[in-house]
């Protein structure tokens, strides 16, 4: 009986094996399926590869994670198969994104069992750092005359994994106004388009190391870094002790020191070129081509460094009203091209920012307290399942940016490289909420 008991036992067990990879066509007796070694390695310049995603499908799909050196192997059947590989990384301020693919992969008999298939991955390069809202166009007073000394950028992690960002540095375009007389333009293009620079006019602002947390912002005052609206209501309260200031007395000394809530060690310091008498760095109020980007070097020698300067239109006898810093195109984590929205400038202005930086631009209207703000990418932010029933839609049904983050929703922001599509003017800064 023993005996007769173990057979039965051994034979179903034997069986269920067989059916649960049996094909449906053939005796699930006769087939036991040969699995064979497949291998993958992940090519890029990426030095740790370790948990990027490899799909391996043909009726259904297998995932694995790689090593670190972008490694995967599994065992499968005879059969056609597709290969996907995706991965993801940030390094100062920028976010990456590499892909690649292998299609109609067929494994026979006589498939070679050493064989290691490579896909080579693309890079596509995200904004982790981008620029969300930039008030520089001023306001009234109550008086009714002009008020311009308030100006800030708001930065913000526009991904859930943290930034370490060194060598980070401000700048602004030549020229200052979008429709001043531009000496780098021959015709229609910037002499230096293809020239892999952008030309920073009157200095740098920079700091040594900055860090985001995920969905993190960070307000850098340009200058006003002080309560403003004790004197000017409708201007903006800067003093506040988790804002960073731009503020450099031995470059810039008619920049109003900050507020004492603000500590120094969130002070910008700058590398002055350029119009040397000037005591502030005169960013535009009306239409900047802003721009943010980090160094592989110290940006005080970066920007003293001769061979990094430029003077515009590349003239050979040079001016210190010319001079420029050269920044890298590829060093450049964020820019918006801005325009005057007042209709006598309309056929002057002209763009600064290379496509690579900025595609289009938008318009602001200066002294009424507008800011440009950044657009939310609905898509998204309602893709993050932390955001439940936390989203706030006006009646229109476009997200409220601001009151779903104080809601403590998430927010991804539209970033398609050009400004044209990314910003809109906002009637009120977000910092008066």
């Amino acid at each position: 009986m023993k005996k007769l008991f173990y057979y039965v036992l051994g034979f179903g067990l034997l069986s269920s094996a067989f059916f649960s990879c049996k094909d449906d066509t053939e005796d699930p007796v006769k087939v036991v399926k040969q699995t064979y070694p497949f291998s993958v390695k992940l090519t890029s310049d990426v030095k740790n590869m370790e948990g990027f995603q490899v799909t391996i499908s043909k009726d259904t799909s297998l995932s694995l994670s790689t090593d670190a050196e972008g490694k995967v192997s599994a065992m499968l059947y005879a059969g056609k198969y597709d290969v996907t590989a995706t991965g993801k990384f940030s390094d100062n301020g920028k976010s990456y994104t590499l892909s690649g693919q292998l299609t109609d992969i067929e494994i026979t008999e006589n498939f070679d069992q050493t064989k290691v298939f490579e896909i080579a991955l693309e890079k596509i390069q995200k904004n982790q750092i981008v620029i969300k809202e930039l008030y520089n166009g001023g306001c009234k007073k109550d008086d009714g005359k002009t008020f311009q000394n308030d100006k800030y950028v708001i930065l913000y992690n526009n991904s859930g994994e943290k930034a370490d960002v060194k060598n980070f540095g401000l700048a602004i375009a030549a020229p200052a106004n979008s429709y001043s007389t531009n000496k780098n333009l021959d015709g229609d293009k910037l002499v230096y388009a293809d020239q892999g620079f952008i030309p920073a006019i009157y200095g740098i602002w920079y700091i040594s190391e900055i860090t985001f947390e995920p969905y993190e912002q960070k307000v850098i005052v340009i200058n006003g870094a002080i309560d403003n609206t004790s004197t000017v209501p409708n201007s903006v309260n800067l003093a506040n002790a988790a804002y960073y200031a731009c503020y450099d007395q031995e470059d810039f000394k008619g920049i109003v020191a900050p507020s004492a809530e603000i500590p120094e060690t969130q002070y910008f310091s700058a590398v002055k070129c350029g119009v040397l008498s000037m005591t502030a760095w005169p960013m535009s109020v009306s239409s900047p081509a802003f721009f943010c980007f980090t160094l592989s070097e110290d940006p005080e020698t970066f920007g003293t460094n001769e061979a990094n300067l430029y003077y515009e239109s590349g003239v050979v006898e040079r001016h210190a009203s010319d001079e420029c810093v050269k920044i890298p195109v590829e060093s450049i984590i964020d820019g918006v091209e801005v325009f005057s929205a007042d209709e006598k400038y309309a056929e002057k202005n002209h763009k600064r920012l290379t496509e690579t930086v900025d595609k289009g631009y938008v318009l602001l209207t200066n002294y009424q307290g507008h800011t440009l703000y950044r657009k939310v990418d609905k898509e998204a932010t309602e893709a993050l399942k932390e955001n439940a029933e936390k989203l706030v839609y006006p009646s229109d049904g476009v997200i409220d940016a601001e009151a779903s983050i104080k809601n403590g929703a998430h927010i991804i922001f539209a970033d398609t490289n050009d400004s044209s599509a990314d910003f809109y003017e906002r009637e009120t800064s977000s910092l008066k909420n």
